[in-house]
């Protein structure tokens, strides 16, 4: 038997919205919930916090993160899953990642996840494998390697090094390629009244398997993380074994603030936005120090000097903007 609820939320505004999950409405008292990723597009306004509150013991809330094209969904559903563990090899930590590098990774080649695994607070950072900056057709294509190509020859041949190497960086260069950008974090905020203890978290090299467990009272909380090639899902399980509930805060956000809108709708919880159409990750001043600014019509006019609204990294707004649209959607 499944039972599914659903919440949706979207909004540029970083408010609170929340939806009680009742455990009393659920007819099975052995179920679990997991979050299903799809990729999709659209435009959404409004807020991204969801409240999972109430959840029986015993049960679980899982995420799972599922790419199809370019677009990021997320979609959480009350269903069964069978889990396969099973290995030695396993790197292990006592204490959660205070920092980026310290968190745990896990993908399936399309998507991936960094784990925080703090037992107040879950951070999932992820990302999904084409979401770069810039436009398809958006890049300098000014450069005629054949006018100057004898020139650059004979000065090599002749030993000229410096001089051939002045007319190649001068000539026959293009400009900096765009920029891999993060996709946007999911957060669980728990509402754990008592002190935790027994924490620690892992990695099972061997099943690709990530964990995080820990004891408040007389409950064992446990996450389990995963990434699915054949079905380009991650998935992120939460259980509670003891007298205590899952009450938890679910939200979004993206570094992308600028296109970033959120919605609360129902049992939808939504977040999309739109990468830069461009990066420059050079200083302006570098870039004007050797003359390349013809190279870069988004931040200099045709005399050279700088637009008005240049910088290095550059939005747009616009309904039918430039920049690649992404969507992460979380349903209940």
């Amino acid at each position: 038997m499944k039972i599914t609820k659903k919440v949706l939320f979207r909004g540029i505004e970083r408010h609170y919205s929340e939806f009680r999950f009742e455990s009393s409405k659920l007819s099975p008292l052995d179920y679990e919930s997991f979050f299903l990723f799809p990729l999709i597009k659209s435009n959404l306004k409004g807020k991204n916090n969801i409240k999972v509150s109430e959840v029986k013991q015993n049960n679980s809330f899982v995420m799972i993160i599922k790419k199809t094209y370019i677009f990021c969904c997320f979609q959480l559903i009350i269903s069964h899953l069978v889990f396969a563990q099973g290995s030695n090899s396993k790197l292990w930590y006592d204490k959660p990642a205070a920092v980026w590098p310290e968190a745990l990774p896990i993908g399936n080649s399309y998507m991936g996840a960094m784990i925080f695994g703090d037992a107040q607070r879950e951070h999932i950072q992820f990302n999904e494998s084409t979401l770069y900056s810039g436009e398809p057709d958006a890049t300098f294509k000014n450069i005629n390697v054949r006018k100057y190509y004898q020139q650059v020859t004979e000065l090599l041949k002749a030993g000229k090094y410096q001089e051939a190497d002045a007319i190649v960086g001068k000539e026959l260069l293009g400009r900096n390629y765009q920029a891999y950008q993060p996709l946007g974090d999911f957060f669980a905020n728990f509402e754990h009244k008592k002190s935790i203890s027994n924490y620690r978290r892992w990695l099972d090299i061997g099943t690709a398997t990530a964990y995080t467990e820990y004891t408040v009272g007389n409950t064992k909380f446990k996450r389990q993380y995963f990434a699915s090639y054949p079905d380009h899902i991650i998935v992120v399980k939460f259980t509670a074994e003891g007298s205590d509930k899952i009450n938890c805060t679910l939200r979004f956000t993206t570094p992308h603030i600028t296109t970033a809108k959120y919605e609360a709708k129902a049992n939808i919880l939504k977040m999309n936005g739109k990468a830069p159409y461009f990066v420059q990750r050079r200083e302006l001043e570098q870039v004007e120090s050797i003359g390349d600014q013809h190279k870069y019509p988004e931040l200099y006019e045709k005399d050279g000097t700088r637009r008005a609204d240049a910088k290095n990294i550059l939005y747009d707004t616009t309904k039918e903007g430039r920049g690649t649209s992404f969507e992460s959607q979380a349903k209940i």
